[in-house]
Parts: C-alpha cells; structure tokens; sequence
C-alpha cells in the first residue's frame, strides 16, 4: 500500500495514459458525498476517454437526483451479476467515502477478488488491512472526500477535465458532508475550493433547494411527531435522543431519506453537547450520532456500537432490539460526556 503524495503522483498518473475500465465504489446507505465524490470522478475520467461505471450497495435517496449523471448508478442490489463482472474486469477500482468492509454491504465480500489496481480515497479513520489497497489517498482532517477528490485532480494537474458536471457533483458533496459549511473540519480551504467549484458554472441555489427543500408532506409530519413525541432530552449529562420504529416509520409512509438530519434537532437545544438517532430495521438497529466540542463519537461509535465516523459525526449498529439499543446508550452517554 502506497499513500499518494505529489511525490509518487506520476505512479499514479500514469496509470490512466490509455484507456481503462474502471470501477467506483460508493458505500452502502449512499449521502451526497459518496455519490457526489463518486460520480465527480467518475464525469472526470469519462472526459479523458475512460470507460467508468459507478455502484452502490443499496438505493440512493431521490433528493439527490441533482447530482449529474445520477441515473447511471448501478445498484448492486438489482444488478448482482453485471456488478460482480464489472468488478472483475475492471482495470482499476476506487473505493469512495469509505474504508470499512461493513460500509460495502454485499460488494465487500467481491472486493479482494478482483486483480485489478485499488485506489482508495476517503476522509475517514481507516480501519481497512493494508494489503487491500495499492495507493490511498486518506484524510480525515478534512470536512469531505469531496474536498479530498479536488486536490487528487490537482495533484494530477488535470484541472482542464473538470466541468460544470463535476464541479456540480463535487459541490454537492463539500455541501452535504460540511453541514453547509458548518462543521468544525470545514476550513478556509474548504471555501476556496467551493469557490473554484462555483465558477464552472455550479448552480448552488438549485442544488440547495433539491437537498434541503425538497421534501414530501410525509417527511414534514414524521419529523413533527420524532420531534414532539420522541424526543428524549438528559440535561443533567447534556444529551438526547430520538428513536423511530419500524411501525411509526410505516405510519409516515416512509422514503429513502426522509430521516435525514434528524440527528442533528437535538443539538440546536442550548446544553446538548451529544445526540442520537436510533431508527429499528429489520435485523438491527441503526444510530447515528452528533456531537459538540471534545465528545468524540468516532470512538464512542467504534467501541461500543459496531460503526464509526468521524469525532462529532459516527454511525453505527446494534444487533438487538430497540429498547436495548437506547438502554445501552443511556448507560454509556454519561461517562463519553464525563471524559472532557
């Protein structure tokens, strides 16, 4: 394994001077920043005459339709058999926003099969072996692989290729993974690279208003009952939570994405430093978690619950039922909060 610096970039270079067939990997529970980095690329590539496909576990949420060349997404769910050939013919094969075999639902039992070379490119912890990949590109300072993918173009001195399409795309994973600029990692450099992005042309007003203004009637009214009936609040150890069942998700009609950024109401109460969004599935629970200041729920998310992230933003799971899972983390909140 390889970290790409501007040093050993030319290694890397030229492994696109004649066409290749190459494969994106998106993770699993696509966001804009996977989908945005992915297809980003992906536009990129196709610009220099390769031939890409990019691939994604599960279904995306359709507010994200305004990310370009969206409908060429192939889900691995519903296309099993031409995924696994397109992995196994590929040249060379990205893997996006994520290092976590969890984090590749059933693509992750495919991916150290295929001969072709492994890039990978992401602002996460890394908790991959070393031998899976040949160059890595890995950040975690930074707010978005999105921002990560950018400065690999640059490195590449390949800024001709970009178009509005790709600053499009790589935008509206800045925007998405930054919290609209917003998060502590989102920095002055952040902004410029933003900035560049606008002057290809991007349409931030109409990017910001598919993400965030887009929603149906249904999402409107399950946010108002997590919100009044479902939201816990611990002032004593400055935390809350909010939890959803499979039959209150049911009541609401319930869509990709409609819980999106629930996490975050929590946090916008003066004295909440940690949040929690617990949402029951079929055979676990899935939490998402947010945090202020020093509480870093990166760890608190990779001890305890199966997952991780990034110190103020994680995720994870609990094999179990619901009531357990909230237990569970009620127990351990007070002592994450005791440690700053």
């Amino acid at each position: 394994m390889k970290n790409i610096t501007f040093e050993n970039i030319n290694e890397v270079r030229n492994l696109f001077s004649i066409s290749k067939k190459v494969v994106v990997l998106c993770h699993k529970n696509p966001d804009g920043d996977t989908l945005g980095s992915g297809f980003g690329l992906y536009q990129w590539l196709e610009n220099q005459g390769h031939k890409v496909d990019v691939m994604t576990p599960d279904f995306p949420p359709e507010f994200l339709r305004c990310i370009p060349n969206f409908e060429k997404l192939i889900i691995f769910s519903q296309n099993k058999e031409i995924c696994r050939q397109k992995i196994f013919e590929a040249e060379i094969i990205f893997v996006i926003d994520h290092n976590a075999i969890s984090r590749m639902g059933e693509i992750g039992d495919v991916i150290s099969q295929p001969k072709g070379i492994k890039i990978l490119i992401d602002h996460h912890e890394c908790y991959f072996p070393e031998n899976l990949f040949d160059f890595v590109l890995c950040k975690p300072e930074v707010c978005a692989t999105a921002q990560i993918i950018f400065d690999f173009f640059r490195m590449f001195s390949e800024q001709k290729f970009i178009d509005k399409n790709v600053a499009t795309a790589l935008f509206t994973g800045i925007l998405t993974d930054s919290i609209s600029f917003t998060t502590a990692t989102t920095t002055a450099e952040t902004l410029q690279i933003a900035g560049i992005l606008l002057s290809y042309g991007v349409e931030k007003n109409l990017i910001y208003e598919s993400i965030y203004e887009n929603f149906s009637e249904n999402r409107l009214r399950l946010l108002g009952f997590a919100l009044n009936e479902k939201m816990i609040l611990d002032k004593e150890f400055h935390y809350g939570y909010i939890s959803l069942t499979i039959k209150e998700l049911e009541k609401y009609n319930y869509n990709i994405g409609d819980t999106e950024g629930f996490v975050n109401y929590p946090l916008t109460i003066k004295g909440i430093i940690l949040s929690a969004f617990f949402t029951e599935k079929k055979d676990f629970i899935k939490i998402s978690f947010r945090s202020r200041g020093n509480v870093d729920v990166n760890v608190f998310a990779h001890q305890y619950f199966n997952g991780g992230g990034h110190p103020s933003a994680a995720g994870g799971k609990y094999f179990g039922n619901l009531e357990n899972a909230i237990e569970r983390f009620k127990q351990l909140a007070p002592q994450l909060i005791q440690k700053i």
